[in-house]
């Protein structure tokens, strides 16, 4: 919605599934949802209709958008095997594995899944993003058990409208992992 591409009010046809290069991609039942809006999109967690706002947008602009939420972002807090989110790029992927990117992994991406990497408290800063309107809070263990100075709150410049829609799509939805795996991709 960001990039002025889809508007809050925007909607997508979702089906059963989408080929893409020989292959099915597919909802998690049946059948699609029609033509459907982001908010009905990520209260019934339509995997369709997110294949094709990743599509769209591209996975540089998912990655982008997942930092800015803070996936990738957090701090380790000093802890030792600490470890952070991971949204891949295709040059990442050509370097790391030697293979090139195809639009599956796109799709796969746009919902959290393939390549991405996340960890549950970097979901949940990226909930809390959404939750706090568009204020990134900065995981940090108690003060009186660490010497590093207090964090602050690292403001995010996101759409009003758009963050409201969200906030209440999230209200209603019963999958949060889930969502807030999808946000990558809707916050293009």
């Amino acid at each position: 919605m960001q990039s002025g591409r889809y508007s809050p009010s925007s909607r997508i046809g979702t089906a059963a599934c989408i080929n893409v290069g020989g292959t099915n991609f597919c909802e998690h039942g049946s059948s699609g949802f029609g033509a459907i809006g982001f908010q009905k999109a990520l209260t019934v967690s339509s995997n369709t209709f997110f294949y094709r706002v990743g599509m769209t947008a591209g996975p540089e602009e998912i990655a982008k958008w997942g930092q800015a939420l803070g996936l990738g972002t957090s701090s380790d807090m000093g802890l030792e095997g600490a470890t952070h989110s991971y949204i891949p790029i295709p040059e990442e992927k050509e370097e790391l594995f030697g293979e090139p990117w195809y639009t599956g992994d796109t799709v796969s991406m746009s919902i959290g899944q393939g390549l991405v990497q996340a960890t549950p408290l970097e979901l949940a800063v990226m909930t809390a993003t959404i939750a706090n309107g568009g204020q990134r809070v900065v995981p940090h263990l108690l003060m009186s058990e660490t010497t590093r100075p207090k964090p602050l709150p690292n403001r995010q410049e996101f759409d009003r409208t758009s963050l409201k829609r969200f906030r209440l799509a999230c209200a209603m939805s019963f999958a949060p992992v889930r969502l807030a795996a999808s946000m990558t991709a809707a916050f293009r």
